[in-house]
C-alpha cells in the first residue's frame, strides 16, 4: 500500500474512532443530566401549554410507604382569554403520573378506574386568565404495591388533541420530581403531635 493510502486509510480510522467516542460520550452526558436533575430537592416545577400551565407539588420528598405519597397539581391560564379546560382525566394518577426508580426502571402503577363517557359537556371549567384548578394525587390511587425502599422519580405527561368541542388542546410534560422511601422514617412533625397518657378509667 502508497504511503499516500496508507495516510488516507489511517485517517478514515482515526475519525471513526473519534465519532464512536464522541457519540459514547454525549450519551453518558446524557444519563447524567438526567440523574443530577432527578436528584435535586425541588419539591416543584412547573411547565407551560398553549397558555396553560401546569405546577406540579411533591407534599414530601421522603415517605415511609407507598401510601403516605401525595403530590398536587394547580393548572393555571396564563392566556388573555377565558380557557375552556376538559378536566374528565385530570384527577387519574395512574394515567398522569410517570413514576420510576432512580435508575431509569419503570413503576407500574395501579389499574385505573373505568374512564367516564365523554359527552363533550361533562367535567368542563372555565377558566379565567389567572384562575386555577387543583388536583391531587394520592399514593393509594397510584401505586398498586407498596414501593421498596428506595429512590424514586416522578412526573406529570398529559396531552389533549381534540379541538372538536372548543377545550383546550396542548402537551404538558414537567420535569422529573424525586421522592425517597425509607420504611423506617417517622416524620418529626406527626411524632410531635403524639399524644401520650394513662388511659381514664
Amino acid at each position: 500500500m502508497h504511503n499516500g493510502m496508507k495516510g488516507e486509510f489511517l485517517m478514515k480510522v482515526i475519525l471513526i474512532v473519534l465519532a464512536f467516542t464522541a457519540a459514547f460520550m454525549l450519551q453518558d452526558c446524557g444519563r447524567t443530566e438526567m440523574t443530577q436533575a432527578s436528584q435535586g430537592r425541588e419539591k416543584k416545577v412547573k411547565a407551560k401549554s398553549n397558555d396553560l400551565e401546569i405546577e406540579l407539588t411533591l407534599e414530601s420528598q421522603k415517605i415511609r410507604t407507598a401510601n403516605d405519597f401525595l403530590a398536587t397539581a394547580k393548572f393555571t391560564n396564563r392566556g388573555a382569554e377565558r380557557m375552556r379546560l376538559n378536566t374528565l382525566f385530570l384527577g387519574f394518577a395512574p394515567i398522569l403520573l410517570k413514576v420510576q426508580q432512580i435508575d431509569g426502571t419503570p413503576v407500574k402503577p395501579t389499574s385505573p378506574p373505568f374512564p367516564p363517557e365523554d359527552d363533550g359537556h361533562e367535567g368542563r371549567v372555565y377558566l379565567k386568565p389567572n384562575e386555577s384548578v387543583t388536583f391531587t394525587y394520592r399514593g393509594v390511587d397510584l401505586f398498586g404495591d407498596d414501593l421498596n425502599d428506595g429512590k424514586y422519580q416522578f412526573r406529570f405527561v398529559h396531552e389533549n388533541t381534540d379541538a372538536s368541542k372548543g377545550d383546550w388542546t396542548g402537551s404538558l410534560t414537567t420535569d422529573w420530581l424525586a421522592f425517597e422511601v425509607d420504611s423506617s422514617y417517622r416524620d418529626k412533625e406527626a411524632q410531635s403531635n403524639e399524644v401520650r397518657g394513662d388511659p381514664q378509667s
